[in-house]
């Protein structure tokens, strides 16, 4: 009896020779169903008759010692329903299920219909009734992908105030005169990208707006809040429906309106509406037999589609819950080569649970609206085992779901993803792990090799890798693979990026280049290798470490640094003395390299004594030519031929002929954030849920700042903080919760809220300078015994439950006078008590944090309301 890995062998080695075999059955679109299906002139019309054809010889042949091949003739067929291939379809290693295209064909499976008998109206728009087809929302045109109208156009709105998670009906703060009730019709949905979370986003449909409380009103929960500022559009406006290519489905009346661009004719347009999700299951039993030995060839697939769902869709990374148009699950030794897969809704391919030995490649897959291959789902009961996808080209990704991946790699072991091109994605090319922790986990040894990974993140979304990695991953290789151009939204625009738990990985002979923040990042990681590695031209750093447990040696050895900036690491963000140095090469073209903590190199020799400061030896880094020149000191610790000179696709191959895929997503630059006004009176808040949207710390579960009923400023809630003993040292101020802004650089910065001091506690709030690191700013903060500290002075007391206001207003920028002012309003006061020219640090010149702080240390507990946050810009006051 041979070994599976043998048996898996032999199965792959028939498959390679089985178009040589006879066809079994012929597919073809002047075909009958009626007919046998066993010769050309027999063809049956549907793929799906061919497979109840298939499974009856099968079953009558159960000895079968050759392929059983299902040839599908050139032309476009339509399925009126997912096609499924369950256990009975089973093939053997001798005689696998062979589904392929017939010589010479390049047949689409296609999950849309055609539309056809376009009416010109008057305007010269093309109007079409499309019953009783189900609702859509995507369409294609010639090939190409259409937009639905989206407000604003080519850009993005903000949040005026923080949008909670956790409601069946969402509110979502709009700023004045931004949204316009007359906008709000059938289909309307609000897409939200999550800050601080900004590795996500939300779509809603949007139900109502209440214009006087500036609320837009949804249904569906979001996975996480929203903060001030966060960016979002609506999409599906029929009031914004103008542009050429613009395109609205009216869900009410069957409508479709379409905006032609210049040049297009109804009788020559080629459109198509998308109807299945989903275009080919194969669907083994998890309790008995799997789907196996199943070759796809050749073909293409087309049109799935995606659709809101009634309550929303948010999912926390990757997009990992979102269908693909070929969905296995228990499916094993499974073949899919040589197929196209473009104009799809969600992921062209999941190897799902209970998957193994499943091989994805030489595929293309473009103009995807999420991503290109799942292995693995993020339930860990079942992961999917030796799966392969190589020499696979995966482009135009994120088209519906921005944060969709290139490969994603859940629950899942002892996968191979190499020689692939992934790139024009607006999130992480790989994605590699589901655990956010050290703890065993079924995501192990898989090989990451010599993949060509560039265009990602494109300033749309924040917290990404050209590989992005999670959890404890023992076996796991990053080899090889070439990553370039990576651009991101507010931060984390990393090359390499080892997140939380990664651990027990060998990073070895990458080349990482052109990078907006540092080309390698560690966050929560350790255990891990890096070895002979060439990171180079990141923007802001040459690398970055951030919460690194001591839990560990860390090494990194033989490794290029080619920095653009002098100081190799960020500030806050450097190796503790866990992380092994050795033999590395550091260079700036433009100065003496700083290395972490500031030190030079004769300093920096104390802990790495054989670091050398020298131009590596590029030819032309600049012009991505990263082959050595003679006598390079990098080929010495790199080796003559790096494995990355050989990344990407094996052989070079045209691409489909395909109209390029337009963009879905402008960069968030494109719309700066107007500067935050922060007003929250905690009145839509749930009781007993977090402030969502600031960034909150704690030193023990003891410690919270909670929603509470308890009390009060005005209306029924305010915000609770509990503090106590800390449990960790250095962390006296903990609980605490900020929130990072911008466009608070010019002008009289506000800030300020209604306070309840209880004995014994020790609250602040504070306005910093963060940039490039923390400066204090403005500050009120209650001693234990109710003495009011700010500007360095003790101003007054205050008695246990009394509710006091105080508000703080700071000129910055070209207003800055070096002081700012308090006004303290008490209970039963009238005009406000004030505190002028109260002192701040001369290197102070702009806000960019704001903080709530607990510093007691002791059991106690004080309350805030009605916390406000605003600048008014230079020219006003």
């Amino acid at each position: 009896m041979p070994s599976a890995r043998l048996s898996c062998l032999i199965f792959l080695m028939l498959a390679a020779l089985s178009s040589a075999a006879d066809p079994t059955l012929y597919v073809a679109p002047d075909g009958r169903d009626d007919r046998s299906g066993r010769s050309p002139a027999e063809a049956v019309a549907t793929p799906a008759r061919a497979l109840e054809l298939a499974r009856a010889l099968r079953a009558a042949e159960p000895d079968r010692a050759t392929p059983l091949v299902i040839a599908i003739a050139e032309g476009l067929y339509e399925l009126p329903a997912p096609l499924e291939l369950s256990p009975a379809d089973s093939g053997t290693a001798a005689a696998p299920l062979v589904i392929e295209a017939a010589p010479g064909g390049r047949p689409v499976l296609s999950g849309g219909r055609r539309l056809v008998s376009w009416n010109v109206l008057s305007n010269g728009w093309w109007q079409l009734d499309v019953r009783p087809l189900r609702p859509f929302a995507q369409l294609y045109v010639n090939g190409q992908r259409r937009f639905r109208p989206a407000l604003p156009r080519g850009g993005y709105f903000h949040l005026a105030a923080q949008a909670p998670e956790g409601q069946l009906s969402t509110a979502i703060p709009f700023r004045q005169d931004q949204v316009r009730p007359e906008w709000i019709g059938p289909g309307v949905e609000v897409l939200l990208f999550h800050v601080p979370f900004n590795w996500s986003a939300s779509r809603l449909p949007v139900v109502g707006v209440e214009a006087e409380g500036h609320w837009l009103t949804t249904t569906g929960r979001m996975w996480t809040s929203a903060a001030p500022g966060s960016r979002y559009r609506l999409d599906n406006v029929q009031a914004a429906l103008g542009e050429p290519g613009d395109w609205f489905y009216d869900p009410q009346t069957s409508a479709l309106t379409y905006v032609p661009l210049v040049g297009e004719s109804p009788a020559t347009t080629v459109a198509v509406v998308p109807q299945l999700p989903v275009l080919l299951k194969l669907r083994g039993d998890p309790a008995g037999r799997p789907v196996e030995h199943v070759v796809i060839r050749g073909l293409t697939f087309a049109h799935s589609s995606w659709t809101l769902p009634a309550d929303g869709y948010s999912f926390c990374q990757a997009e990992a819950i979102c269908d693909a148009a070929l969905q296995l699950s228990d499916a094993r030794e499974v073949v899919i080569e040589r197929c196209d897969f473009r104009h799809l809704g969600g992921y062209a391919i999941e190897a799902g649970d209970g998957c193994a030995d499943v091989v994805i490649r030489d595929c293309d897959m473009t103009d995807l609206g999420a991503g290109g291959v799942k292995l693995g789902t993020i339930r860990p009961e079942r992961p999917a085992n030796r799966c392969v996808v190589r020499n696979c080209r995966i482009e135009g990704g994120g088209r519906v779901h921005p944060a969709a991946v290139g490969v994603f790699i859940g629950h899942s072991a002892s996968n191979i993803v190499e020689h692939n091109e992934i790139s024009d994605f607006y999130y992480t090319g790989i994605s590699l792990g589901w655990t956010w922790s050290t703890n065993a986990n079924p995501a192990h040894h898989n090989r990451i090799a010599m993949n060509h990974i560039f265009q990602i993140g494109q300033g749309v979304l924040s917290d990404m890798g050209g590989i992005y990695t999670l959890g404890r991953q023992p076996g796991t290789v990053l080899v090889g693979n070439r990553i370039h151009d990576v651009s991101r939204d507010r931060y984390g625009g990393w090359g390499i990026y080892l997140d939380e738990g990664s651990s027990q990985m060998l990073v070895e002979s990458n080349l990482a280049y052109r990078t907006q923040d540092a080309p390698f990042h560690t966050h929560a990681a350790r255990e891990n290798r890096l070895i002979a590695n060439v990171f180079a031209l990141g923007t802001n750093a040459a690398m970055q470490f951030s919460n690194k447990p001591r839990l560990g040696p860390f090494e990194l050895r033989r490794n290029v640094w080619l920095a653009l900036v002098p100081r190799l690491v960020e500030r806050d963000h450097e190796p503790k003395d866990d992380v092994l140095f050795e033999r590395n090469l550091y260079w700036c073209a433009a100065g003496a390299v700083e290395f972490p903590g500031g030190l030079d190199l004769a300093r920096w020799r104390a802990r790495e004594p054989d670091a050398e400061v020298n131009d590596p030896g590029f030819c032309n880094p600049v012009a991505d030519d990263y082959s050595f020149a003679p006598n390079s000191p990098a080929a010495a610790r790199i080796g003559p031929e790096p494995p990355w000179r050989r990344a990407g696709l094996l052989q070079p191959r045209p691409r489909p002929a395909l109209p390029p895929v337009p963009r879905a997503f402008p960069p968030a630059h494109v719309s700066p954030p107007p500067p935050l006004s922060l007003r929250e009176g905690f009145e839509r808040l749930t009781v007993g849920q977090p402030w969502f949207g600031m960034i909150a710390s704690s030193a023990s579960p003891r410690e919270s700042a909670l929603i509470t009923e308890e009390t009060a400023a005005a209306g029924r809630r305010s915000l609770e903080f509990r503090d106590g003993p800390s449990t960790a040292p250095g962390r006296e101020y903990d609980p605490h919760l900020h929130l990072m802004v911008q466009g608070y650089s010019n002008g009289v910065v506000q800030a300020g809220m209604d306070l309840r001091w209880d004995n014994g506690a020790m609250p602040m709030f504070e306005l910093r300078d963060a940039l490039p690191r923390y400066r204090e700013g403005p500050y009120v903060l209650i001693h234990r015994d109710g003495t009011v500290e700010s500007g360095g002075s003790n101003l007054f007391t205050v008695a246990a439950g009394e509710w006091v206001r105080y508000d703080v207003f700071v000129p910055v920028g070209s207003r800055r006078t070096g002081t700012y002012r308090l006004e303290v309003r008490r209970s039963g006061a009238g005009a406000p008590q004030v505190y002028d020219a109260l002192p701040i640090a001369d290197s102070f010149q702009a806000v960019h944090w704001f903080g709530i702080i607990a510093h007691g240390t002791n059991e106690c507990r004080f309350f805030v309301d009605n916390v406000t946050l605003c600048i008014e810009p230079p020219g006003e006051r």
